[in-house]
Order: structure tokens, then C-alpha cells, then sequence
């Protein structure tokens, strides 16, 4: 267990670091809602049920259920669910080609065959309970006990804890090793630490910020992010903060450009993390990517001393100092994005203009072939490939 070395004197600094880039991807096709569950399996994302409030008449119970595919940006619907339970602020997560949802009953989806069933009903509700997947099982962490979930026997246990959690735990995440919860506990917030195996916990850190309404928690390049931190429960917020558990510095980065919201769905494939619907009064349905910046995916700054160059394709190519790549139909109102890839398919890096071209600067680039693709926040627009010498 690596989580003694995190003990060690948590720093409460707060920078303001604006580099972690969001990234609109293609609108979910259905309506907007709120309280959807979202979750992924292999390299596909899902999002689907929720609900629509509709005034005098109640609340509109959506049943449908979507794949996203980030590879082409698409959509495609998978077979509707028609539950006997709400369909509204479930858990959800998920194992190999399963995924699970529930409330006070749990359901179980396979994605092999786009099917659903019923595995009964839960002696607690599991709803808006801090929960994360580790060693085979999803834990659920409540003040005084933790239960968990066997994905292979689809069992439950539950062991108490010696001592109680001195906070109201309200989302957790694992990661080396370790179980990460954050709560509220008298007029703060706490992040601490669980062991998964001897179930020992101790806080870790006071969160220098009260606005954490509403939030997701995720871990991105081993750093906690605490998205679309609210300021109070009513609120739909846009702010965005991470923890690094290497530095133990607390940091601030832009907030989120699309509406603030709340009761939102969240998906992640690999290291990339996307987030669809939620509500501030008017019911969403945007699907936005949060790319993080990382020794992998790092910005690379555009030049303003270089003109833009009217040309169809990479050039020159090869190259090894600077490549210029036209936009097609070019819109001045539009921000555009390229995503840069090694020969293995793994993304290295970004660029973010304005502009009417990329202008590419290799020489840091290790000598190969790259692969890269435009978008516009919506659409595919351009894609290509070019070597560096």
C-alpha cells in the first residue's frame, strides 16, 4: 500500500492553472435530461434512463440507452430499458462487457448483446453513495460500514468499520492502491484515504474550497479532479479543481466553457474523460471531453511570428522543423482542434486555433510517421498523416 507516503504533509496551496483543455464532442442525439448513469465498456461509452421535469404533469422517466463511439464521435441506441424502478440518480459502473445500475434494485446490462436483467433487490439503496471499482469488486462506502459487490459471483458482503468515518463520504475513487473519499464533516470538506484491504482510514487533507456541490470525481495521469463543483446543493457549477498526489498540491484549472450544471452522466475510456446532459433549469444533452495536460497529451503552442499557408496538405512532408495543415472550410468563428497521434495510436499531444491553419512544430518530435485529426468540437473535419525526419 503506497498511501503512507501520502501522509506526509499535505500542502494547502492553491494555483490557479488554466492548461486542462475541454473539448466538445458530438451531441448526444436524444433530448436533454438529468440523473442519467453513464459508464464504459472497453473503448465504447454509454449514457442513457434519467428523467425530464415536466412540471404540474411530474417527471418525464426517459428509458432509452446510447453508445458513443470517441474513435468516429458518433451515437448509435441500444435496446430501451423498461424498468420497474425509477430510471433516475442510479449508481452505475462496470466490469469487462457488464455494466450495473441501481437504486434499491439492481439491474445488469450486457453489452454483447445489448440486453438487460434484474439481479433483485438491494437490502440498502445505493444511490448518491461514494463507490469505486478495486480488486474485482465495487465498493460502497457509508459512514459506518462498507459493502461491496463481486463481479464474478454478483454476491454482496459488508464489513463495519472499528471507528466511523468522520464524514459523510460522497464520491471515492481508486487509485495506487488506495481508496480515495472525499466528504463533508462539520462546516469542511475532507479528503481520506481507505484501505480496501484492512479497511483502516485516516483523513488525508482539508479541501481548501467549500464549492463542492454536485461534483464528479475522477483521477486523470494519477491527479484528482473535482469537476463541476457547485456552490451550494441547488447549484450548477463550472468550476474545476485537481489534487496532485505526487506534489499534494491543490490547484484550480479553467472552468468548464459550456453551462454549469448538476445531475450529469460521466464516462471514461482509457485516460480520457467524458461528461453528457445534467441540468441548470433547462435540461442538457452536450457531450464535452476533458483532456488532460500530462507528460503524454501535452499542449503545443501554435506560433504567431508564422503566416498561415493556403495548402491541401501537410507541408512540407516530411519535415523536421515545421508543418503547416490547412482547415477545410475554414469558419472564423469556430475553434478547431487537432490531436496528434504516434504510429502506435497513442495521442501525444494538441493543438487549440482560431486560425485558418495548424502550424506544427516537430522539433521535438521524435523521428516517424503521426497521424492526426481535426475537429471542430462537433465534427471530424480533416485527417492525415505526415512524417518527421
Amino acid at each position: 500500500m503506497k498511501y503512507q507516503l501520502l501522509l506526509l504533509s499535505f500542502s494547502l496551496t492553491v494555483q490557479i492553472f488554466g492548461q486542462d483543455l475541454w473539448v466538445q464532442r458530438a451531441n448526444l442525439p436524444s433530448i436533454g435530461r438529468h440523473g442519467s448513469i453513464g459508464f464504459n465498456i472497453g473503448n465504447k461509452g454509454y449514457v442513457g434512463l434519467g428523467q425530464i421535469n415536466s412540471g404540474p404533469q411530474g417527471d418525464w422517466e426517459m428509458n432509452d440507452m446510447w453508445q458513443y463511439d470517441p474513435a468516429s464521435n458518433s451515437w448509435s441506441q441500444v435496446d430501451s430499458f423498461l424498468l420497474s424502478d425509477n430510471t433516475a440518480h442510479l449508481s452505475s459502473w462496470s466490469s469487462g462487457t457488464s455494466a450495473y445500475f441501481g437504486s434499491d434494485q439492481l439491474y445488469k446490462f450486457n453489452a454483447e448483446n445489448s440486453s438487460y436483467t434484474s439481479l433483485g433487490v438491494l437490502n440498502e439503496s445505493v444511490s448518491f453513495t461514494a463507490h469505486t471499482s478495486c480488486f474485482g469488486k465495487e465498493f460502497f462506502i457509508f459512514n459506518d460500514h462498507l459493502s461491496w459487490f463481486y463481479y464474478g459471483t454478483e454476491q454482496w458482503a459488508t464489513a463495519y468499520f472499528n471507528q466511523s468515518i468522520p464524514t459523510y463520504p460522497e464520491k471515492a475513487i481508486f487509485s495506487r492502491d488506495t481508496i480515495f473519499v472525499s466528504g463533508f464533516s462539520f462546516n469542511s470538506w475532507k479528503l481520506f484515504y481507505l484501505d480496501p484491504v484492512t479497511l483502516k482510514h485516516d483523513t488525508i487533507s482539508s479541501i481548501p474550497f467549500n464549492n463542492l456541490y454536485n461534483y464528479e470525481l475522477t483521477t486523470l495521469n494519477e491527479e484528482l479532479y473535482f469537476l463541476f463543483c457547485g456552490e451550494s446543493s441547488e447549484d450548477a457549477g463550472n468550476k474545476n479543481y485537481k489534487f496532485n498526489l505526487n506534489t499534494r498540491i491543490w490547484e484550480e484549472f479553467e472552468s468548464f466553457p459550456g453551462n454549469g450544471r448538476r445531475y450529469f452522466s460521466s464516462f471514461k475510456i482509457g485516460n480520457r474523460f467524458f461528461m453528457c446532459a445534467g441540468t441548470n433549469g433547462t435540461n442538457h444533452n452536450d457531450l464535452w471531453e476533458l483532456i488532460p495536460i500530462d507528460t503524454t497529451s501535452k499542449p503545443i503552442q501554435p506560433t504567431t511570428e508564422l503566416p498561415d499557408l493556403v495548402v491541401e496538405h501537410p507541408y512540407p512532408n516530411p519535415s523536421n522543423e515545421w508543418i503547416y495543415i490547412q482547415i477545410n472550410n475554414y469558419d472564423a468563428n469556430k475553434t478547431y482542434y487537432l490531436e496528434l497521434f504516434n504510429h502506435a495510436g497513442q495521442r501525444i499531444g494538441f493543438i487549440k486555433t482560431s486560425q485558418a491553419t495548424f502550424n506544427v512544430d516537430c522539433r521535438e518530435l521524435s523521428s516517424g510517421t503521426y497521424f492526426f485529426n481535426i475537429q471542430d468540437g462537433i465534427n471530424n473535419i480533416k485527417s492525415g498523416r505526415f512524417v518527421v525526419l
